[in-house]
């Protein structure tokens, strides 16, 4: 439940178009860089790029994918059309290269499935579009598996594989079907797997992942199914790939009367096999009319319920953060009111995982009135209330957007992929045409790290000197991974080595760090702020 109701109309002509900021930017130097996707020579209303999975984020260097969705010269939907892979610098948003495809004709549309990094190259596997089973035509919900490898240095395609679709024995398998993102209970995922392709489903008749195994020809060798069960009818099923390289899945069931629901955790390893079951439904105390399992960020299990109270008028919220055991961390609960909420332009929420503080952030863009800007708001639980975190103004009235995705980075900066839109107010497509942008925000100007404690996570690591110029002394050491990173303001991050109960930081420039320290056992990160002097 992202979008609020919008009740008011305001006719906008297309001469807000000389007056978008593109991309978007923030009134007080809250950003540190936006970079715009974006295909020259392209009509306006053709700039449409859907965010296909999370970013892969290595040290300073961040890949991003995103599957772009196209129009003909008529300006008809061409659907799913492309893509464009790009490398970034993390912390400045220097683009290294982009990788950009767009194949506007049917038979011959391509999608992003999932990337990887392998021996030092990144493989990214695609939907690659077959002809509808009868009739003419073609029809995403099939497709035939392929590859592309890409030379990290250059974003070159070095290597690919595609089917033979001449070939009318070989099979076609479920597809994107238009979906978006990849976490849709019915979305198929296609991965690289040795000479070949893993194809996965899950189906909640069988209430089994399907695993297809297929060569490099589109050959099937083997069939699997792994079982995940529900106590009832399973009414969503999302599933994350976890930076362990294990599966995560968040089910949701609900009994023929709507009644009961059980929200249950799955951890699998790569094979699908199931490893852990943990039944989550008793930190669901309030009645809820929907739940679903939101996403996966940094390492935690974000869900969204909510109830609507039609004698009130109210829709309550609730966003629950929970870790790889299933363990309760935080949850947040925002309350749309009558007379109030239901007054605005419109309005965006979209939750992530504050890693510094260790709870949940529900972030928030919103406009009030039209002749205003739009907002961007982060909030935290305060007991049973919330607080806002942050408020921070767009420039320009006529620059409106969504949040697609939000994660937080060690040091606190705020990474977004952001849809832009010009709003019409009438009609379907009110708020079209899109344009999208990643943005990094400054965590110390959203008021995150100025919120870090002493000590997080309930735990009180002593660190002393602190500052320091040279040595510091951590007690219990033996209790955590030898490797500490250490990252500054500026997002950089600095391994070093634990050794004999102290870490010598000496060889950093002076200034604020972020310490992060791994449970040699339980794999929880402990992180606090250090100093170090001159």
């Amino acid at each position: 439940m992202k979008q609020l109701i919008t009740i008011t109309f305001i006719l906008l002509g297309f001469d807000a178009f000389t007056q978008l900021n593109l991309p978007l930017k923030f009134q007080n130097s809250e950003t540190k860089w936006a970079e715009l996707s974006w295909i020259e020579g392209n009509k306006i209303d053709d700039q449409w790029f859907e965010m296909r999975v999370p970013p892969i984020i290595v040290d300073d260097t961040m890949y991003v994918f995103m599957n772009y969705r196209g129009l003909f010269d008529n300006g008809v939907s061409v659907g799913y059309c492309g893509y464009t892979i790009k490398k970034l610098n993390k912390n400045t948003g220097e683009v290294y290269w982009e990788t950009r495809r767009v194949y506007k004709e049917f038979l011959k549309r391509k999608a992003i499935s999932q990337p990887t990094l392998v021996d030092g190259q990144l493989v990214v596997t695609l939907y690659d579009e077959a002809e509808q089973p009868t009739g003419t035509g073609t029809y995403w919900a099939f497709c035939y598996p392929a590859y592309i490898t890409l030379d990290l240095q250059s974003g070159e395609v070095v290597d690919s594989n595609y089917i033979d679709k001449l070939d009318s024995s070989i099979p076609k398998f479920r597809s994107i079907a238009g979906v978006s993102g990849q976490n849709s209970t019915t979305s198929s995922r296609i991965y690289r797997y040795e000479n070949g392709y893993l194809h996965r489903f899950y189906t909640t008749g069988a209430e089994s992942f399907v695993n297809t195994k297929i060569n490099n020809s589109g050959k099937i060798i083997r069939i699997d199914s792994s079982l995940f069960t529900a106590t009832f009818f399973t009414e969503n099923l999302r599933y994350f790939d976890l930076i362990d390289g294990n599966k995560g899945a968040l089910m949701v069931s609900q009994s023929e009367n709507w009644k009961i629901k059980e929200i249950i955790i799955g951890i699998f390893d790569s094979e699908m096999q199931l490893l852990e079951k943990y039944d989550i439904t008793h930190h669901f105390k309030d009645t809820i009319g929907f739940c679903v399992g939101y996403r996966y960020d940094n390492g935690y299990f974000i869900t969204e319920s909510g109830i609507e109270d039609f004698g009130t008028k109210t829709l309550r919220l609730t966003y629950h953060m929970f870790d790889m055991k299933a363990n309760l961390i935080d949850k947040i609960t925002y309350t749309l009111r009558d007379g109030i909420d239901n007054g605005i332009m419109y309005g965006y929420f979209y939750p992530l995982a504050d890693v510094i503080n260790n709870r949940i952030l529900l972030s928030r863009c919103r406009q009030d009135k039209i002749t205003e800007s739009t907002y961007y708001d982060l909030f935290a639980s305060e007991g049973d209330t919330i607080s806002l975190v942050k408020r921070t103004l767009v420039e320009g009235t006529k620059d409106h957007f969504r949040t697609e995705y939000a994660s937080m980075m060690e040091n606190g900066d705020i990474l977004l992929y952001v849809q832009q839109f010009i709003w019409t107010g009438t009609g379907f497509g009110s708020d079209y045409p899109r344009f999208y942008s990643w943005v990094l925000l400054d965590g110390q100007k959203m008021n995150i790290l100025s919120s870090v404690l002493d000590a997080s996570n309930d735990v009180n690591i002593k660190m002393y000197p602190n500052p320091s110029s040279h040595l510091i002394t951590i007690d219990d050491a033996t209790r955590f991974d030898k490797k500490v990173s250490l990252t500054s303001i500026s997002g950089h991050v600095n391994q070093l080595i634990l050794q004999e109960g102290q870490i010598d930081v000496s060889t950093l420039t002076s200034g604020t760090y972020i310490i992060a320290l791994t449970d040699a056992t339980s794999g929880k990160i402990y992180r606090q702020k250090i100093i170090k002097i001159d």
